[in-house]
Order: C-alpha cells, then sequence, then structure tokens
C-alpha cells in the first residue's frame, strides 16, 4: 500500500457475517521506501477508531522498526466494514507500507428468548 500524497489509501475487509474478529499483523515501510518519511496508518470499524484508540499510529521510516497489533473480541455485524487506513502524506515520493493483517472471523450464536 501507498498513500498518496493528497488523498488516503486504504483497504477494506467487509464482515461476511455477525461475527467476533481478531486482527493482527505487522506493518513498516517497505524497504524500496526507506527515505525518511514517517507513514501513519489506523484500523477503523466503519468510523470508529479501533487501532490506535486515538489519532494514528506512526510507521517509521526504516523497515526493521516493525509496530505490531492484535485486536480480540471486536463485534460485527454483516456488511461491517474494516478498513486499514495510511494517511496522505502530503509529498510526492515513493512511500509504500507493507501491511499483510489477518482478520479471523468466529461466527456469533445467535440467541431467541
Amino acid at each position: 500500500m501507498q498513500p498518496g500524497a493528497q488523498s488516503e489509501v486504504s483497504r477494506t475487509f467487509v464482515a461476511p457475517a455477525n461475527a467476533t474478529l481478531t486482527i493482527s499483523g505487522t506493518i513498516r515501510k517497505d524497504p524500496s521506501a526507506q527515505n525518511g518519511h514517517t507513514i501513519q496508518a489506523c484500523i477503523l470499524h466503519n468510523d470508529r477508531p479501533l487501532w490506535p484508540a486515538n489519532g494514528w499510529a506512526e510507521v517509521l521510516p526504516d523497515f526493521a522498526m516493525t509496530r505490531e497489533f492484535r485486536l480480540e473480541n471486536i463485534a460485527v455485524a454483516k456488511d461491517d466494514l474494516l478498513r486499514f487506513v495510511l494517511r496522505r502524506s502530503g509529498i510526492i515520493a515513493q512511500d509504500t507500507v507493507i501491511w499483510n493483517p489477518t482478520v479471523i472471523v468466529s461466527r456469533r450464536v445467535e440467541q431467541t428468548l
């Protein structure tokens, strides 16, 4: 993924059913993009921040500086959106980020009384 100079970029996961999610992974700059620029990232559930809880997480400009995340027991409804967002950088530069999150879906059992 690479943010634009003037626009964010995101990958979106659409919940296939009412479920509970576990989201984990790492994010880091691509070795070809070690240009001294820090990138900002976040994970949104629809429009609500999940990671970090507020604002943006910094992805440092060094490939060796990996950011890890793990979110558990995230309740979602069918068709909810989980967005992995890179914030616009304001500069025109190669700022490729390696971000391959894992989403584990556990179906919730719906009970009616």
